[in-house]
């Protein structure tokens, strides 16, 4: 990496609640508020937590005056420019408490109008903090609602309550994506009243504040920025070199700082991809070789009964296993499960890079992983928090489809099926031969196997020595077993698999080239159906590997 910085996952917290509190409320919210800071930093230790505040007078001040005071970074979330959010405040020393507070903030966000605004400025205004409302619940890891509990309909006229029913029932669908699953958001709810807010008795069992899916994000958060910094302090060359095959380095000199952030996060995700698929590749080849070793020593010592090869059998399949359970199932090292999420992350963060340099607006994670609700969902939260600093810097000066067409569109074209539009060779080619390589090598060892049966049988009916039969009997059971441990070796390695979806994409990959060159008017259309086919492909390739984990024959 060209930069000291490393990238890093940021757990972003936003916090919603009344203009207006009672100052007899006020400090048993302030404890309260402590209380739910206390409890995320404990969640979330370890990771870079910034809170999305509009920064509203009232309770929402209060929570950021607070989160400010115990050093958390602070980035104001506007409904609407900040020349027209402004008015919003009634008073000069409520004008003047916003701009103290925004001068703290470390970034600010504003939420454009429409181009076609609303004529009614009451309504308008509406409007603008109804997506605000969606903003905040869309790339908030966990929403923080200072509320009375009281839903109102319609609910977007009261703000907080809408957000709250956002949390809840889920996300509107973001265009053309009306099937994607209702999307909800982890939600921590302090309650308020006309009364104030009750003490915790001495001894009371105190409820925990947020839900088993945001510490689940915490957890795998955490854990990816541990592997993040150890990777760019060991092997920082691996990255560079990772970010030199997504696009050359005169590219990277056009792009802007938040895109070149992209970069980095996608570098580093492919590095850790690749470094988990090189040990799932040679921990697979040695439990299968193993696997035959044990096979061949088990025929051996049926024959000989020498302690030696019963040794060598026990150890064998000892190793076997022991790497499969250890090094698979092991919630310690979890290499498949790891090599997949960040093969996944890479690629959809891939899209998301060529995407903002086209000018295509569109956020990946609003199309990514959305009909599943798994155990995966971290990778969908992790590109939310990637990409959220993209909103801070527009992308109009990123205008370079060209780049995209080059280090994008070509560059994948040549990997699966390679330059030529007549053949098919690169990856697809090279899973294809590899499958026919073993498949051959498994007929082969069913071929030998039954010709050994076929000896064995011979024997048992013509005069042969005894020796012959024994031994037949003995090695074709272990070849048998050798051509099941080549056909699942290569159903884990998923030769056939890939070699079709390398063709296909390939295939997809060619066409977009032929119609960028034939009509380049329609270049983000194709660019943004191009991104949406490549996600959907990663994330039916994510979930169907998952449950197709690695097994060792038996």
């Amino acid at each position: 990496m060209t930069t000291g910085a490393v990238p890093e996952l940021s757990l972003f917290v936003g916090v919603t609640g009344p203009r207006k509190v009672g100052e007899e409320a006020t400090p048993a919210l302030s404890g309260q508020i402590e209380s739910v800071l206390k409890r995320l930093e404990t969640d979330a230790a370890g990771i870079r937590r910034v809170l999305l505040s509009s920064l509203a007078d009232g309770s929402e001040q209060l929570f950021v005056e607070l989160a400010l005071k115990r050093k958390w970074e602070v980035i104001a979330a506007l409904p609407m420019p900040c020349a027209d959010y402004v008015s919003e405040f009634a008073t000069q020393d409520q004008r003047d408490a916003f701009a103290k507070l925004r001068s703290r903030c470390s970034a600010t966000i504003e939420i454009p109008w429409p181009a076609v605004r609303d004529p009614d400025p009451a309504a308008a205004r509406e409007k603008q903090y109804r997506e605000h409302a969606i903003f905040l619940a869309r790339h908030s890891q966990i929403v923080v609602a200072m509320w009375d509990g009281v839903p109102q309909r319609p609910a977007a006229a009261d703000y907080t309550a809408y957000v709250v029913e956002l949390c809840k029932t889920g996300l509107p669908p973001i265009e053309g994506e009306v099937l994607a699953a209702p999307e909800t958001t982890s939600l921590i709810h302090i309650p308020l009243g006309p009364v104030a807010l009750p003490a915790a008795k001495p001894g009371a069992r105190k409820r925990k504040p947020v839900d088993a899916a945001f510490v689940q994000i915490c957890k795998e958060f955490r854990s990816y920025n541990r592997s993040v910094k150890k990777l760019v302090k060991q092997h920082r060359r691996k990255v560079d070199t990772s970010r030199s095959w997504l696009m050359s380095e005169a590219a990277l000199q056009q792009i802007d700082p938040a895109t070149r952030e992209l970069v980095d996060h996608f570098a580093c995700a492919d590095v850790l991809a690749l470094d988990r698929q090189k040990q799932r590749t040679g921990i697979i080849k040695l439990a299968s070789v193993a696997t035959i070793v044990g096979a061949f020593a088990q025929a051996t010592n049926v024959l000989l009964a020498q302690t030696p090869w019963m040794i060598t059998y026990g150890v064998a399949v000892g190793l076997a296993y022991g790497l499969y359970l250890t090094l698979f199932r092991s919630p310690m090292f979890r290499i498949e499960d790891r090599y997949l999420e960040y093969r996944a992350l890479a690629e959809a963060l891939r899209v998301q890079v060529f995407w903002r340099l086209s000018g295509v607006s569109a956020n990946v994670a609003e199309h990514y992983l959305q009909l599943v609700k798994t155990e995966v969902g971290w990778v969908r939260e992790a590109l939310r928090s990637m990409s959220l600093s993209t909103s801070l810097a527009p992308s109009s000066k990123n205008n370079l489809p060209d780049v995209a067409e080059e280090f994008w569109i070509d560059s994948q074209a040549r990997y699966f099926v390679g330059p030529n539009p007549e053949v098919i060779e690169g990856k697809a080619q090279q899973c294809k031969a590899l499958q026919q390589r073993f498949d051959f090598a498994s007929n082969v060892a069913l071929t030998v196997g039954a010709c050994l049966v076929g000896t064995a049988i011979v024997a048992s009916i013509y005069p042969l020595p005894v020796g012959i039969k024994a031994t037949a009997f003995a090695y074709s059971t272990s070849l048998f077993l050798v051509a099941a441990v080549i056909k699942g070796y290569v159903s884990a390695m998923g030769f056939g698999e890939q070699a079709s979806g390398y063709e296909k994409a390939g295939a997809v990959f060619r066409n977009a080239q032929r119609l960028f060159k034939l009509d380049p008017s329609n270049r983000l259309e194709c660019l943004l159906a191009l991104g949406k086919y490549a996600l959907a492909e990663n994330a039916d390739w994510l979930i169907q590997r998952r449950k197709d984990a690695f097994r060792v024959s038996r």
